[in-house]
């Protein structure tokens, strides 16, 4: 019988498999994030690729935008800009209306790192699930999206 299988027909102790449940996502995430911060290492530090990441995806942002979306202060956000100021993955950018408005983009050299890690990110998944097959990738992809959902909701 498939383990998933056997939980759900013996769903007599919720708690267990919860607990469960609570203790693979821990180690995942440790495992995965250990995997990033190898990837990265060297580069820029994980709250930089975010925040990179985050640039490149919705383009030019004031300091404020970003701490928002970072759940950062905006003097966390000021100081981890100088490093990719001085290194030229961003840049500042003052509002042609209102002088006192600054916005931070990327860079050329910023989306060519980005798209860098994003490459040894994504080779690195598929090496770490390669002993998966495409059905337990997208059963896996369904429940992580019922969970997030889930989550959304509460």
């Amino acid at each position: 019988m498939h383990r998933l299988e056997s939980v759900s027909a013996d769903n007599t102790d919720r708690k267990i498999v919860i607990a469960q449940m609570i203790r693979l996502i821990h180690s995942i995430s440790r495992k995965f994030g250990n995997e990033m911060t190898r990837i990265m290492k060297g580069r820029v530090s994980a709250s930089q690729f975010i925040m990179l990441r985050f640039l490149k995806q919705c383009g030019p942002a004031k300091v404020s935008q970003i701490s928002r979306k970072m759940q950062l202060t905006p003097s966390a956000i000021t100081f981890m800009t100088k490093d990719l100021l001085e290194r030229d993955l961003i840049e500042r950018q003052r509002d042609t209306k209102d002088r006192r408005v600054v916005y931070i983009s990327i860079t050329q050299e910023g989306l060519e790192v980005v798209e860098e890690i994003e490459a040894s990110i994504r080779q690195s998944t598929e090496i770490l699930l390669s002993n998966l097959t495409n059905l337990d990738l997208s059963n896996i992809v369904y429940i992580l999206e019922k969970l997030d959902t889930s989550l959304a909701m509460a």
